[in-house]
Protein backbone atom coordinates (compact mmCIF):
# COMPACT_ATOMS: atom_id res chain seq x y z
CA UNK A 1 0.00 0.00 0.00
CA UNK A 2 1.38 3.42 -0.94
CA UNK A 3 2.02 5.86 1.86
CA UNK A 4 1.16 9.52 1.72
CA UNK A 5 4.23 11.74 1.45
CA UNK A 6 5.77 12.49 4.84
CA UNK A 7 5.40 16.22 4.21
CA UNK A 8 1.86 16.14 2.77
CA UNK A 9 -0.94 17.68 4.78
CA UNK A 10 -4.08 16.97 2.71
CA UNK A 11 -7.21 19.08 3.02
CA UNK A 12 -10.25 18.15 0.93
CA UNK A 13 -12.43 21.21 0.37
CA UNK A 14 -15.99 19.95 -0.21
CA UNK A 15 -18.64 22.62 0.51
CA UNK A 16 -21.43 20.34 -0.78
CA UNK A 17 -20.64 17.31 1.37
CA UNK A 18 -23.29 17.09 4.04
CA UNK A 19 -26.14 18.55 2.01
CA UNK A 20 -25.70 16.64 -1.28
CA UNK A 21 -25.63 12.89 -1.87
CA UNK A 22 -24.67 11.30 -5.17
CA UNK A 23 -21.27 12.35 -6.46
CA UNK A 24 -20.01 13.98 -3.24
CA UNK A 25 -20.93 11.09 -0.95
CA UNK A 26 -19.57 8.60 -3.49
CA UNK A 27 -16.31 10.50 -3.94
CA UNK A 28 -15.52 10.52 -0.23
CA UNK A 29 -16.57 6.90 0.25
CA UNK A 30 -14.35 5.79 -2.63
CA UNK A 31 -11.52 7.89 -1.21
CA UNK A 32 -11.97 6.31 2.20
CA UNK A 33 -11.72 2.80 0.80
CA UNK A 34 -8.37 3.60 -0.81
CA UNK A 35 -6.97 5.61 2.11
CA UNK A 36 -3.33 4.56 2.58
CA UNK A 37 -1.53 4.18 5.89
CA UNK A 38 -0.69 7.61 7.22
CA UNK A 39 2.60 8.79 8.65
CA UNK A 40 2.51 9.48 12.37
CA UNK A 41 0.56 12.63 13.27
CA UNK A 42 -0.73 12.96 9.71
CA UNK A 43 -4.37 12.88 8.65
CA UNK A 44 -6.69 13.72 5.79
CA UNK A 45 -9.02 16.58 6.68
CA UNK A 46 -12.43 16.99 5.02
CA UNK A 47 -13.74 20.53 5.24
CA UNK A 48 -17.44 20.04 4.52
CA UNK A 49 -20.77 21.80 4.87
CA UNK A 50 -21.69 23.09 8.30
CA UNK A 51 -24.95 21.10 8.28
CA UNK A 52 -23.44 17.65 7.85
CA UNK A 53 -25.35 15.22 10.05
CA UNK A 54 -23.72 13.48 12.99
CA UNK A 55 -24.13 9.99 11.51
CA UNK A 56 -22.27 10.89 8.31
CA UNK A 57 -19.53 12.71 10.23
CA UNK A 58 -19.06 9.72 12.55
CA UNK A 59 -18.82 7.33 9.58
CA UNK A 60 -16.13 9.50 7.96
CA UNK A 61 -14.19 9.63 11.23
CA UNK A 62 -14.31 5.84 11.46
CA UNK A 63 -12.88 5.65 7.91
CA UNK A 64 -9.84 7.60 9.10
CA UNK A 65 -10.73 11.17 8.11
CA UNK A 66 -10.82 14.27 10.29
CA UNK A 67 -14.10 16.07 9.68
CA UNK A 68 -14.31 19.87 9.89
CA UNK A 69 -17.84 21.27 9.31
CA UNK A 70 -17.38 24.79 7.98
CA UNK A 71 -19.06 25.92 4.75
CA UNK A 72 -22.48 27.59 4.81
CA UNK A 73 -23.11 28.26 1.11
CA UNK A 74 -25.25 26.32 -1.35
CA UNK A 75 -22.44 24.98 -3.55
CA UNK A 76 -24.83 24.30 -6.44
CA UNK A 77 -26.72 27.57 -6.19
CA UNK A 78 -26.29 28.35 -9.89
CA UNK A 79 -27.20 24.86 -11.09
CA UNK A 80 -30.28 24.61 -8.90
CA UNK A 81 -31.44 28.17 -9.51
CA UNK A 82 -29.36 30.18 -12.02
CA UNK A 83 -28.15 33.58 -10.85
CA UNK A 84 -30.77 36.23 -11.56
CA UNK A 85 -28.22 39.03 -11.70
CA UNK A 86 -24.50 39.80 -11.63
CA UNK A 87 -24.98 41.08 -8.08
CA UNK A 88 -26.34 37.72 -6.94
CA UNK A 89 -23.43 35.93 -8.61
CA UNK A 90 -20.86 38.29 -7.04
CA UNK A 91 -22.43 37.82 -3.61
CA UNK A 92 -22.11 34.04 -3.87
CA UNK A 93 -18.52 34.19 -5.14
CA UNK A 94 -17.41 36.62 -2.41
CA UNK A 95 -19.06 34.58 0.35
CA UNK A 96 -17.51 31.31 -0.82
CA UNK A 97 -14.13 33.05 -1.19
CA UNK A 98 -14.31 34.31 2.41
CA UNK A 99 -15.00 30.78 3.63
CA UNK A 100 -12.04 29.41 1.64
CA UNK A 101 -9.79 32.16 3.03
CA UNK A 102 -10.67 31.45 6.64
CA UNK A 103 -9.46 27.87 6.22
CA UNK A 104 -6.31 28.52 4.18
CA UNK A 105 -4.91 31.38 6.26
CA UNK A 106 -5.01 29.28 9.42
CA UNK A 107 -3.06 26.28 8.12
CA UNK A 108 0.55 25.72 7.03
CA UNK A 109 2.52 26.17 3.81
CA UNK A 110 2.82 22.39 3.27
CA UNK A 111 -0.95 21.87 3.01
CA UNK A 112 -2.32 20.47 -0.23
CA UNK A 113 -5.92 21.52 -0.90
CA UNK A 114 -8.02 19.33 -3.17
CA UNK A 115 -11.18 20.80 -4.75
CA UNK A 116 -13.37 18.54 -6.85
CA UNK A 117 -16.50 19.02 -9.00
CA UNK A 118 -15.49 22.59 -9.82
CA UNK A 119 -17.59 24.90 -12.00
CA UNK A 120 -16.74 28.44 -13.12
CA UNK A 121 -18.30 30.19 -10.10
CA UNK A 122 -16.37 27.95 -7.68
CA UNK A 123 -13.17 28.70 -9.62
CA UNK A 124 -13.90 32.43 -9.41
CA UNK A 125 -14.20 32.08 -5.64
CA UNK A 126 -10.83 30.27 -5.43
CA UNK A 127 -9.29 32.92 -7.68
CA UNK A 128 -10.60 35.69 -5.44
CA UNK A 129 -9.43 33.91 -2.28
CA UNK A 130 -5.90 33.19 -3.54
CA UNK A 131 -5.53 36.68 -5.03
CA UNK A 132 -6.40 38.15 -1.63
CA UNK A 133 -3.90 35.88 0.17
CA UNK A 134 -1.07 36.40 -2.36
CA UNK A 135 -1.44 40.19 -2.22
CA UNK A 136 -1.14 40.00 1.57
CA UNK A 137 1.91 37.72 1.30
CA UNK A 138 0.17 34.94 3.24
CA UNK A 139 2.81 32.49 4.51
CA UNK A 140 0.34 29.59 4.67
CA UNK A 141 -0.77 29.69 1.02
CA UNK A 142 -0.07 25.99 0.40
CA UNK A 143 -0.77 24.14 -2.84
CA UNK A 144 -4.12 23.82 -4.61
CA UNK A 145 -5.40 21.15 -7.00
CA UNK A 146 -8.62 21.98 -8.82
CA UNK A 147 -10.53 19.20 -10.59
CA UNK A 148 -12.55 20.89 -13.33
CA UNK A 149 -15.69 18.86 -13.93
CA UNK A 150 -17.80 21.07 -16.18
CA UNK A 151 -17.77 21.96 -19.87
CA UNK A 152 -15.98 25.28 -20.47
CA UNK A 153 -18.04 26.45 -23.47
CA UNK A 154 -15.75 25.06 -26.21
CA UNK A 155 -16.93 21.83 -27.82
CA UNK A 156 -14.92 18.80 -28.93
CA UNK A 157 -14.44 20.33 -32.38
CA UNK A 158 -12.87 23.46 -30.91
CA UNK A 159 -15.91 25.66 -31.58
CA UNK A 160 -17.37 28.07 -29.01
CA UNK A 161 -20.87 26.84 -28.19
CA UNK A 162 -21.57 28.79 -24.99
CA UNK A 163 -19.85 32.22 -25.13
CA UNK A 164 -20.98 33.30 -21.64
CA UNK A 165 -19.74 30.10 -19.96
CA UNK A 166 -16.46 30.41 -21.86
CA UNK A 167 -16.06 34.00 -20.67
CA UNK A 168 -16.83 33.07 -17.04
CA UNK A 169 -14.32 30.20 -17.03
CA UNK A 170 -11.62 32.33 -18.67
CA UNK A 171 -12.13 35.09 -16.11
CA UNK A 172 -11.86 32.54 -13.30
CA UNK A 173 -8.89 30.55 -14.58
CA UNK A 174 -6.66 33.09 -16.33
CA UNK A 175 -4.84 34.14 -13.15
CA UNK A 176 -5.03 30.71 -11.49
CA UNK A 177 -3.27 29.16 -14.50
CA UNK A 178 -0.25 31.41 -13.86
CA UNK A 179 0.16 30.49 -10.18
CA UNK A 180 2.81 27.84 -9.45
CA UNK A 181 0.89 26.89 -6.34
CA UNK A 182 -2.15 25.84 -8.44
CA UNK A 183 -2.63 22.72 -10.56
CA UNK A 184 -5.63 22.69 -12.90
CA UNK A 185 -6.77 19.23 -13.97
CA UNK A 186 -9.75 17.79 -15.79
CA UNK A 187 -11.30 14.41 -16.40
CA UNK A 188 -11.12 13.49 -20.10
CA UNK A 189 -9.40 14.09 -23.42
CA UNK A 190 -12.03 16.40 -24.91
CA UNK A 191 -12.18 18.70 -21.90
CA UNK A 192 -8.39 18.72 -21.74
CA UNK A 193 -8.23 20.06 -25.30
CA UNK A 194 -11.01 22.58 -24.66
CA UNK A 195 -9.45 23.99 -21.47
CA UNK A 196 -6.01 24.17 -23.05
CA UNK A 197 -7.50 26.08 -25.98
CA UNK A 198 -9.25 28.41 -23.53
CA UNK A 199 -6.11 29.18 -21.53
CA UNK A 200 -3.36 29.00 -24.17
CA UNK A 201 -0.54 29.76 -23.82
CA UNK A 202 -0.71 30.14 -20.02
CA UNK A 203 -0.49 26.53 -18.84
CA UNK A 204 -1.17 23.02 -20.09
CA UNK A 205 -3.75 21.24 -17.97
CA UNK A 206 -3.36 17.61 -16.95
CA UNK A 207 -5.72 14.65 -16.72
CA UNK A 208 -6.70 13.43 -13.28
CA UNK A 209 -7.73 9.81 -12.63
CA UNK A 210 -11.31 8.79 -11.95
CA UNK A 211 -11.56 7.95 -8.27
CA UNK A 212 -14.52 5.63 -8.92
CA UNK A 213 -12.96 3.70 -11.78
CA UNK A 214 -9.32 3.30 -10.79
CA UNK A 215 -7.66 1.11 -8.21
CA UNK A 216 -9.79 0.82 -5.09
CA UNK A 217 -9.35 -1.17 -1.89
CA UNK A 218 -5.68 -1.14 -0.82
CA UNK A 219 -4.58 0.01 -4.26
CA UNK A 220 -5.90 -3.08 -6.04
CA UNK A 221 -8.04 -2.88 -9.15
CA UNK A 222 -11.64 -4.13 -8.81
CA UNK A 223 -11.97 -7.88 -9.16
CA UNK A 224 -13.64 -8.77 -12.44
CA UNK A 225 -16.40 -11.37 -12.27
CA UNK A 226 -17.09 -14.11 -14.81
CA UNK A 227 -19.82 -13.02 -17.24
CA UNK A 228 -19.64 -16.15 -19.37
CA UNK A 229 -23.11 -17.32 -18.34
CA UNK A 230 -26.34 -16.04 -19.83
CA UNK A 231 -27.84 -15.24 -16.43
CA UNK A 232 -25.88 -12.05 -15.77
CA UNK A 233 -28.35 -9.21 -15.13
CA UNK A 234 -28.90 -6.07 -17.15
CA UNK A 235 -28.66 -2.74 -15.30
CA UNK A 236 -31.35 -0.60 -16.87
CA UNK A 237 -30.77 2.43 -14.63
CA UNK A 238 -28.48 3.52 -11.81
CA UNK A 239 -27.85 6.78 -9.99
CA UNK A 240 -29.71 9.98 -9.17
CA UNK A 241 -33.29 10.47 -10.36
CA UNK A 242 -32.95 12.66 -13.45
CA UNK A 243 -35.06 13.06 -16.57
CA UNK A 244 -31.96 13.58 -18.74
CA UNK A 245 -30.67 10.18 -17.61
CA UNK A 246 -33.82 8.48 -18.84
CA UNK A 247 -35.64 7.91 -15.55
CA UNK A 248 -39.01 8.86 -17.03
CA UNK A 249 -38.45 6.49 -19.96
CA UNK A 250 -38.05 3.46 -17.69
CA UNK A 251 -41.62 2.07 -17.90
CA UNK A 252 -41.54 2.09 -21.71
CA UNK A 253 -38.03 0.65 -21.82
CA UNK A 254 -39.14 -2.17 -19.54
CA UNK A 255 -42.07 -2.98 -21.79
CA UNK A 256 -39.69 -3.19 -24.74
CA UNK A 257 -37.06 -5.21 -22.89
CA UNK A 258 -39.06 -7.75 -20.88
CA UNK A 259 -40.11 -9.93 -23.86
CA UNK A 260 -36.54 -10.00 -25.23
CA UNK A 261 -34.47 -11.08 -22.21
CA UNK A 262 -34.46 -13.97 -19.76
CA UNK A 263 -32.18 -12.34 -17.19
CA UNK A 264 -33.06 -10.06 -14.30
CA UNK A 265 -33.32 -6.32 -14.92
CA UNK A 266 -31.92 -4.02 -12.23
CA UNK A 267 -33.19 -0.47 -11.67
CA UNK A 268 -31.30 1.39 -8.93
CA UNK A 269 -32.00 5.00 -8.05
CA UNK A 270 -31.45 7.28 -5.10
CA UNK A 271 -31.89 10.83 -3.93
CA UNK A 272 -34.91 13.02 -3.45
CA UNK A 273 -37.74 12.52 -5.93
CA UNK A 274 -38.13 15.72 -8.02
CA UNK A 275 -41.24 17.76 -7.26
CA UNK A 276 -42.88 17.37 -10.68
CA UNK A 277 -45.83 14.89 -10.39
CA UNK A 278 -44.61 12.93 -13.40
CA UNK A 279 -41.69 11.53 -11.37
CA UNK A 280 -44.00 10.17 -8.67
CA UNK A 281 -46.25 8.68 -11.35
CA UNK A 282 -43.25 7.04 -12.98
CA UNK A 283 -42.06 5.58 -9.68
CA UNK A 284 -45.52 4.18 -8.98
CA UNK A 285 -45.66 2.56 -12.42
CA UNK A 286 -42.24 0.99 -11.83
CA UNK A 287 -43.39 -0.40 -8.49
CA UNK A 288 -46.52 -1.87 -10.10
CA UNK A 289 -44.49 -3.48 -12.89
CA UNK A 290 -41.98 -4.91 -10.42
CA UNK A 291 -44.82 -6.49 -8.44
CA UNK A 292 -46.04 -8.24 -11.60
CA UNK A 293 -42.69 -9.26 -13.12
CA UNK A 294 -40.16 -11.13 -10.92
CA UNK A 295 -37.38 -10.33 -13.40
CA UNK A 296 -37.52 -6.64 -12.36
CA UNK A 297 -35.39 -5.74 -9.34
CA UNK A 298 -36.07 -2.26 -7.99
CA UNK A 299 -33.40 -0.82 -5.66
CA UNK A 300 -34.63 2.62 -4.48
CA UNK A 301 -31.64 3.54 -2.31
CA UNK A 302 -28.02 4.67 -2.58
CA UNK A 303 -25.48 1.98 -3.48
CA UNK A 304 -22.35 2.06 -1.34
CA UNK A 305 -19.02 1.31 -3.04
CA UNK A 306 -19.15 -2.40 -2.28
CA UNK A 307 -22.68 -2.77 -3.66
CA UNK A 308 -21.87 -0.66 -6.71
CA UNK A 309 -18.75 -2.61 -7.67
CA UNK A 310 -20.45 -5.95 -7.06
CA UNK A 311 -23.34 -5.01 -9.37
CA UNK A 312 -21.04 -3.82 -12.16
CA UNK A 313 -18.80 -6.87 -11.87
CA UNK A 314 -21.70 -9.26 -12.41
CA UNK A 315 -23.79 -7.37 -14.97
CA UNK A 316 -23.86 -8.25 -18.66
CA UNK A 317 -24.92 -4.81 -19.87
CA UNK A 318 -25.49 -1.28 -18.59
CA UNK A 319 -28.16 0.78 -20.31
CA UNK A 320 -27.44 4.53 -20.41
CA UNK A 321 -30.63 6.03 -21.82
CA UNK A 322 -29.18 9.54 -21.56
CA UNK A 323 -30.52 12.47 -23.55
CA UNK A 324 -27.95 12.92 -26.35
CA UNK A 325 -28.68 16.66 -26.55
CA UNK A 326 -27.87 17.19 -22.86
CA UNK A 327 -24.84 14.90 -23.06
CA UNK A 328 -23.48 16.24 -26.35
CA UNK A 329 -20.51 17.65 -24.38
CA UNK A 330 -21.34 16.44 -20.86
CA UNK A 331 -19.37 13.70 -19.11
CA UNK A 332 -20.52 10.73 -17.07
CA UNK A 333 -18.64 8.94 -14.32
CA UNK A 334 -20.90 5.95 -14.89
CA UNK A 335 -19.31 5.38 -18.30
CA UNK A 336 -15.80 5.34 -16.76
CA UNK A 337 -17.01 2.82 -14.21
CA UNK A 338 -18.32 0.62 -17.02
CA UNK A 339 -14.97 0.84 -18.78
CA UNK A 340 -13.10 -0.23 -15.64
CA UNK A 341 -15.15 -3.46 -15.70
CA UNK A 342 -15.17 -3.73 -19.49
CA UNK A 343 -18.93 -3.76 -19.20
CA UNK A 344 -20.71 -3.15 -22.54
CA UNK A 345 -23.19 -0.28 -22.63
CA UNK A 346 -26.32 0.56 -24.60
CA UNK A 347 -26.74 4.21 -25.58
CA UNK A 348 -29.46 6.49 -26.88
CA UNK A 349 -28.14 8.38 -29.92
CA UNK A 350 -24.70 9.97 -30.32
CA UNK A 351 -22.99 12.23 -27.77
CA UNK A 352 -19.85 12.54 -25.63
CA UNK A 353 -20.70 9.07 -24.32
CA UNK A 354 -20.07 7.33 -27.66
CA UNK A 355 -16.90 9.28 -28.33
CA UNK A 356 -15.44 8.53 -24.89
CA UNK A 357 -16.45 4.85 -25.14
CA UNK A 358 -14.47 4.64 -28.38
CA UNK A 359 -11.41 6.29 -26.77
CA UNK A 360 -11.60 3.78 -23.90
CA UNK A 361 -12.02 0.78 -26.19
CA UNK A 362 -15.42 0.05 -24.63
CA UNK A 363 -17.98 -1.81 -26.73
CA UNK A 364 -21.33 -0.10 -27.05
CA UNK A 365 -24.55 -0.64 -28.91
CA UNK A 366 -27.78 1.28 -29.33
CA UNK A 367 -30.70 0.63 -27.00
CA UNK A 368 -32.68 -0.79 -29.94
CA UNK A 369 -29.94 -3.41 -30.48
CA UNK A 370 -29.73 -4.72 -26.91
CA UNK A 371 -30.27 -8.25 -28.22
CA UNK A 372 -26.72 -8.08 -29.63
CA UNK A 373 -25.17 -7.77 -26.17
CA UNK A 374 -23.81 -11.33 -26.03
CA UNK A 375 -21.50 -10.84 -29.01
CA UNK A 376 -20.53 -7.40 -27.69
CA UNK A 377 -19.71 -8.84 -24.28
CA UNK A 378 -17.24 -11.40 -25.60
CA UNK A 379 -15.73 -8.83 -27.97
CA UNK A 380 -15.13 -6.41 -25.08
CA UNK A 381 -13.18 -9.02 -23.11
CA UNK A 382 -10.72 -9.35 -25.98
CA UNK A 383 -9.92 -5.64 -26.40
CA UNK A 384 -6.45 -4.77 -25.03
CA UNK A 385 -5.96 -1.97 -22.54
CA UNK A 386 -4.96 1.39 -24.03
CA UNK A 387 -2.79 4.13 -22.53
CA UNK A 388 -5.66 6.61 -22.24
CA UNK A 389 -7.77 4.18 -20.18
CA UNK A 390 -4.77 3.30 -18.04
CA UNK A 391 -4.10 6.98 -17.32
CA UNK A 392 -7.68 7.54 -16.16
CA UNK A 393 -7.40 4.47 -13.93
CA UNK A 394 -4.16 5.50 -12.22
CA UNK A 395 -4.42 4.74 -8.47
CA UNK A 396 -5.63 7.94 -6.83
CA UNK A 397 -2.94 8.24 -4.15
CA UNK A 398 -0.15 7.57 -6.65
CA UNK A 399 -1.47 10.42 -8.77
CA UNK A 400 -1.88 12.68 -5.73
CA UNK A 401 1.66 12.08 -4.50
CA UNK A 402 3.07 12.71 -7.97
CA UNK A 403 1.04 15.90 -8.31
CA UNK A 404 2.17 17.17 -4.91
CA UNK A 405 5.85 16.48 -5.58
CA UNK A 406 5.75 18.14 -8.99
CA UNK A 407 4.12 21.22 -7.45
CA UNK A 408 6.59 21.50 -4.57
CA UNK A 409 9.55 21.06 -6.93
CA UNK A 410 8.11 23.72 -9.23
CA UNK A 411 7.55 26.28 -6.45
CA UNK A 412 11.07 25.73 -5.08
CA UNK A 413 12.68 26.47 -8.47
Amino acid sequence: MNRISQTLDLVIMDPALGICEGHHAGFIEALGQTLPSLPEQKSVIIVCHHDINEQTATKLTQQGFRVAPHFKVDFYHNLNKPYSSSTEKSTFVRELAKQYISIIQNRNSQSLYLYHTMNWDHCQAINLALTYLVERKCSSLGHHVLLLMFHCGINHLGHTTHPLIKMQFKAALKRLAKLKSVSLQTSNAEYLNSYNQLLAPAKDLKLHPNIFAGANDNGKTPKKADRSTDTSPIILYMGDIKAEKGFLNLPNRLKQLLPKVDTSIIIQYSGKLPAAPVFKQCQQELQNMAAQHPKIELIPHFWNQQELHKALAHASLLVMDYDPTVYAEKTSGTLWLSASYRLPIALNGHSWLNREADRLGLCWTTIDDIHKVKSQRHKTAQIPENSYKQELETPFWTWLNNTYHSMTECTSC
